[in-house]
């Protein structure tokens, strides 16, 4: 039997992406608009592969992937945390639709 697919995303539920930001740059990442957010991080190659993993995240990953195939909503840099911080490797690329589509659908 398959199993069913959870889509999960990085930042705020297992990277402490707003955490790694402040901490980088002095800044909310909160309070930055999304471009500012993007000029700050690509100043820091590795900024993705070093966030730090939130307290329950890689916990929360090992108790879902028990029960469904797990699908991180990622950007490339994403990637790098997933192998390092998770030991996890990306077989599949998915596609994840807007979150608006997969909650209010026409």
């Amino acid at each position: 039997m398959e199993k069913p697919f959870i889509y999960i995303d990085l930042d705020g539920v297992v990277a402490d992406f707003a955490g790694a930001y402040k901490a980088a740059f002095n800044r909310s990442a909160y309070d930055d608009d999304p471009f500012t957010v993007q000029q700050f991080v690509m100043q820091i190659p590795e900024f993705f592969r070093i966030l730090p993993v939130l307290e329950k995240g890689a916990e929360l990953v090992d108790l879902l992937k028990e029960q469904y195939e797990v699908i991180f909503h990622v950007i490339h840099q994403d990637r790098l945390f997933i192998h390092h911080e998770l030991g996890l490797v990306i077989t599949k690329k998915n596609v994840m639709p807007r979150p608006e589509i997969l909650t209010n659908p026409v």
